[in-house]
Parts: structure tokens; C-alpha cells; sequence
């Protein structure tokens, strides 16, 4: 990743620039998979499934 400096009159912008690839993979890090998950679990905790709602009902 490459960081730009834009200088304008009395202020300067750090910008960064990606060349389009993933990030790497670290120990830790959290990835598309892991988030999808954690999204799908955070939705349904608060959102039951249609077929739960309509036995519910």
C-alpha cells in the first residue's frame, strides 16, 4: 500500500492507495468467511427465519 500526501493551502491529507489485492492473511485475523458468520448470527438473534415466525404466529 502506498500512502499520497495532498497538500492544500493550510492543510495536508494523507491518503492511502490500494492496488486491489486482498490484505494477507494474518494469525487472528478475521476473513470473509468468519464475517459472513458472525453477520448471519447477529441477524437471526434479532430477526427470527420467516418459517420460525409463521409457527410462532
Amino acid at each position: 500500500m502506498q500512502r499520497l500526501r495532498l497538500a492544500f493551502p493550510g492543510r495536508h491529507l494523507l491518503v492511502d492507495i490500494d492496488d486491489g489485492r486482498l490484505p494477507e492473511h494474518t494469525e487472528g485475523s478475521v476473513g470473509v468467511r468468519e464475517s459472513l458468520a458472525l453477520l448471519e448470527r447477529n441477524i437471526s438473534r434479532n430477526h427470527p427465519r420467516p418459517e420460525l415466525a409463521a409457527l410462532l404466529a
